[in-house]
């Protein structure tokens, strides 16, 4: 086999690993039940794409689903954002992980 084949057939192979690769990672998290349990929009734990969450969605990954002992205006400074922000707006500025 020449070294052409070889890189073609290497190109295609890791073309169609990138595109399974991308398919597996982007499957959100966001449930509607998690919504749903909680009363709120998506917007309020993500940006305005799920999977990526907000620090909300951090804090809720990081406490086992919960927002026992979530204080907004406390973890809204530790993440470097406003207090309120929502979807885009809600993304940690800072090393945040809940």
């Amino acid at each position: 086999m020449t070294t052409r084949k070889i890189f073609s057939k290497f190109v295609i192979f890791g073309a169609v690993g990138a595109i399974f690769a991308s398919a597996t990672v982007f499957t959100a998290d966001a449930r509607p039940e998690y919504a749903k349990k909680e009363k709120k929009k998506c917007v309020y734990c993500h940006l305005a794409t799920p999977p990526v969450r907000g620090f909300r969605g951090l804090y809720y990954k990081a406490h086992s689903l919960s927002f026992k002992g979530f204080v907004e205006a406390k973890e809204a400074k530790k993440a470097g954002v406003k207090p309120g922000a929502m979807g885009k707006d809600g993304a940690a500025k800072k090393t945040y992980k809940g």
